[in-house]
């Protein structure tokens, strides 16, 4: 079909998946970018490896025309790839896979921000409510903690930097909910702590969007707990590094990572790893192309990790374990669909590691 057929007057595109870990649909009222993206699917101008269907793609759009599907593709922008994903059994034997110009996936995204959604993101690491800088007017901070009197106002056209930091550390935020916390490997107390039941606050941030409307989150003390509250809802998020954040604003003591450092978020809590010389070990085995895999394996199950520097995301990557595979066998997968393998070594120190915070690639699917 012609992305220009006069047999089609009114073009709108749905956008439905997982936000948060929970389902939404958004409609686009967009006949140019309808059409535009349309074009894209049809001409087929940037094929991409097949690789990157192994991403678990978590967002499908459907284009409409007069109230008629008319295409659905699957959408997925992990690392700064923006791609499609269909099956076309008509003119091709398996998937096809399409790069989508930066300029029109940002055009989705704008629609997706306005509704505080993204398409953005590796394995749906994402709050509840997605800030975007550009609708922020200012961001309010207050310390709760006992003999710090601490207090700033941040107006966006004079404290870009601080604003801009903030939200892309709140955007990396893990949303948790009930469900999450129903395994045995958790002590009460921790379940207690990680659904928001014991809470203490340290600070309380309120962001003010340009169209008035406002988001507060109450910062709590332990295991980085956030209660986000927006439009008469609560949620509960969890980001240690927020809220080192928040201590470094207000000057309280906050330790400072050497080198790179592991960020591994499971399902129901996220753990940071100060241990250079792992970040490291893990860096080297994901770059390190003798230890990519061939086949169609596409670790469904695992944990997510970032490796960091800085406080910045230098690679990310999601890693089974033994529990799904064969003894002392680890496979990580990329944002570019690539399986790799990780030395068994590598993947038993992270294993410790979650051991000692109560977690385990075992219990994190």
């Amino acid at each position: 079909m012609d992305a220009n057929s006069d047999a089609c007057s009114d073009y709108s595109i749905v956008v439905e998946g997982l936000f948060a870990g929970r389902s939404g649909k958004i409609e686009i009222k967009d006949d140019t970018l309808a059409r535009e993206l349309l074009k894209v699917i049809h001409t087929r101008d940037e094929l991409l490896p097949e690789s990157y269907v192994r991403l678990p793609y978590r967002h499908e759009i459907k284009i409409i025309c007069n109230g008629n599907v008319i295409q659905e593709v699957d959408i997925s922008w992990a690392d700064e790839t923006c791609c499609v994903c269909y099956y076309d059994d008509k003119e091709h034997p398996s998937h096809i896979v399409l790069k989508i110009p930066t300029d029109l996936a940002l055009r989705i995204e704008n629609h997706m921000l306005d509704n505080y959604l993204t398409i953005r993101g590796f394995f749906g690491l994402e709050p509840p409510i997605v800030l975007s800088y550009e609708r922020i007017s200012k961001i309010s901070i207050k310390s709760l903690i006992t003999g710090n009197a601490y207090f700033g106002n941040y107006e966006k056209d004079s404290n870009k930097d601080i604003i801009e930091r903030f939200v892309s550390l709140y955007n990396q935020s893990l949303s948790i909910y009930d469900e999450d916390l129903e395994g045995t490997y958790l002590t009460k107390r921790e379940k207690d702590v990680l659904s928001g039941k014991r809470f203490d606050a340290d600070y309380k941030i309120e962001v003010l969007f340009e169209n008035g409307e406002k988001l507060e989150l109450m910062a709590g003390n332990e295991k980085g707990i956030f209660r986000v509250i927006f439009r008469g809802e609560e949620y509960i998020i969890q980001n240690h590094e927020l809220y080192m954040y928040l201590k470094v604003l207000s000057n309280a003591e906050t330790k400072k990572p050497n080198g790179k450092y592991l960020r591994v978020v499971t399902t129901c809590g996220e753990v940071l790893i100060y241990d250079n010389a792992l970040a490291e070990e893990f860096y080297k085995a994901i770059k390190n192309e003798e230890n990519y895999l061939e086949g169609g394996f596409n670790c469904p199950f695992g944990v997510y990790i970032q490796i960091k520097e800085n406080g910045e995301v230098v690679n990310e990557f999601r890693i089974t374990g033994p529990s799904y595979l064969g003894e002392d066998e680890y496979i990580a997968l990329t944002t570019e669909g690539i399986n790799v393998n990780i030395p068994a070594f590598i993947g038993t120190k992270l294993e410790n590691e979650l051991r000692k915070n109560n977690y385990s690639l075992s219990y994190s699917n």
